[in-house]
């Protein structure tokens, strides 16, 4: 986890000890469901914390998004979540947040729904569909 946390450092985060266990237990079920479904091409230790969990993280840097996700009623859609980058590790860091993964692939979907279940994250919803369609939903816009 060194690569993460002195890149989290750089960005001006300071990961806790929970935090660190969380990303340790997403990288832990990504790269076992990655084993079953095709969710990311990167697996790697180290590129994984860089590629995914960093750059997922960067957005941080604008002083206001940092500002707007940190407050209580802040409500993110992660749009093509995929393995949920960058809206899983946003909400490891921003856990007041409320947060849509919006993803058109079931199997997917179904990654997403057992990583936010086995992290215990809150105010997380996972939703198999298409943005377009999604787009449509009252409650979704």
């Amino acid at each position: 986890m060194r690569k993460l946390i002195d890149g989290a450092a750089a960005l001006g985060l300071n990961l806790t000890a929970e935090q660190l266990s969380a990303f340790q237990h997403y990288y832990d079920h990504l790269v076992t469901w990655n084993a079953r479904f095709n969710l990311t091409a990167i697996t790697d230790y180290e590129q994984v914390q860089i590629r995914h969990f960093l750059d997922s993280l960067s957005c941080l840097l604008a002083r206001e998004t940092r500002q707007a996700l940190s407050r209580p009623d802040a409500r993110v859609i992660d749009v093509g979540s995929g393995a949920g980058f960058p809206g899983i590790p946003l909400k490891i860091v921003c856990p007041g947040m409320r947060l849509t993964l919006l993803e058109a692939t079931g199997k997917k979907v179904g990654f997403l729904e057992h990583l936010v279940a086995e992290l215990g994250l809150g105010r997380v919803e996972a939703i198999q569909a298409r943005a377009e369609e999604l787009a449509h939903a009252t409650a979704h816009r």
